[in-house]
């Protein structure tokens, strides 16, 4: 079976692909395809991180803020780059002064202190993110190959190239 292409003008065919090249190229959709994978690599590393028996305590300035059993967990955040990379990591809240306590939902959860309990970003990387990424590659991989599909239909649909 053969497929035929009919091109009544050649100029505008060309136009229309270069503008699908330069749209799938860009930042914005390159973040709409790895987004779904970066999903299922924080929810299977959200299950690597221990969760502690007991809640903790932070203080500062005669404060006392309650960190609740399981906010490191909450606290895994897929981060949009400006590069339109995404990344995987815990979420560090800048100011949580005056909260009575963090770690009950993904929005007021602090990763500040992963760094302390794995001895570096890197060591977190290698036993949290990293054995997620590398057990989990199949899903991954199938997540972003439906991301593709969805963004390459609507960029085709946009340049009638479908």
């Amino acid at each position: 079976m053969s497929v035929k292409v009919k091109i009544q003008n050649l100029e505008q065919f060309k136009s229309n692909l270069k503008g699908y090249v330069n749209q799938f190229a860009d930042k914005k959709q390159q973040q709409q395809v790895l987004r779904p994978g970066a999903v299922v690599l924080r929810n299977a590393a959200k299950k690597l991180v221990p969760k502690s028996d007991k809640d903790h305590y932070y203080y500062r300035k005669g404060k006392k803020t309650k960190i609740l059993s399981g906010n490191l967990q909450n606290s895994m955040y897929v981060y949009r780059e400006a590069t339109g990379e995404v990344s995987v990591g815990p979420r560090v809240l800048r100011k949580i002064q005056g909260l009575e306590s963090i770690g009950n939902n993904p929005k007021n959860s602090s990763g500040y202190y992963s760094h302390m309990i794995y001895k570096g970003a890197t060591e977190f990387r290698d036993k949290i993110t990293g054995t997620a990424l590398i057990g989990n590659l199949t899903k991954i991989n199938a997540a972003m190959a439906r991301a593709v599909e969805r963004v390459n239909k609507r960029i085709a649909k946009k340049y009638g190239l479908q």
